[in-house]
């Protein structure tokens, strides 16, 4: 003990400690600083996130109101978010639901595109073999008539089945993101 009492009188470990302590409330604030700085980057990142899927949606129910076509054939933002680590199921469970059941929409119209070819490959030689004229030339009035009447009859209710869907998708998943928005915004 007067070993201790002795080296503490000599400024021993005034010298050492203090520097190391220094050091150390140094490291701490350092720290303190960038979890904040992480924290309010990942919160404007979510915010910029879900104001590009907010702008998405209007743009996407606006189009289909206006014109009653599909906007885009895939949801560039809507995977930007499914992808990213910020939004999870544990405190965006709502909003994710919204937001899958929205790509399972795009998802059916890609589905739906894609297979038109291997729908009118068939139909197209079936409908060329119905038109010929009697010089054994092919009537392509005739032709265009069946082949439009085809597309209305087959391939567009299809894809407006699925345009449909990603719509109805879209209408709640901008209310959840509004929610989201001023629940973010407000902490």
């Amino acid at each position: 003990m007067d070993w201790l009492m002795s080296v503490w009188k000599s400024g021993v470990i005034g010298s050492v400690a203090m520097p190391l302590i220094a050091v150390f409330i140094g490291w701490f604030l350092a720290n303190w600083r960038a979890d904040r700085k992480e924290r309010k980057d990942e919160k404007n990142q979510r915010i910029k996130l879900l104001h590009m899927l907010r702008h998405e949606l209007k743009t996407v129910i606006t189009h289909y109101n206006a014109k009653n076509k599909y906007y885009i054939k895939e949801s560039l933002t809507g995977k930007l978010i499914v992808n990213n680590p910020l939004f999870n199921v544990k405190e965006h469970k709502a909003m994710l639901n919204g937001l899958w059941e929205y790509l399972r929409g795009y998802e059916s119209l890609n589905t739906a595109i894609d297979t038109i070819p291997m729908q009118f490959a068939p139909i197209q030689t079936a409908l060329l073999k119905m038109s010929p004229e009697p010089s054994g030339s092919y009537d392509w009035t005739k032709y265009k008539v069946l082949s439009d009447k085809f597309v209305d009859e087959e391939i567009v209710p299809i894809i407006d089945e699925s345009v449909q869907y990603i719509i109805t998708a879209a209408k709640p998943l901008l209310e959840e993101l509004e929610k989201q928005i001023r629940l973010i915004e407000s902490k």
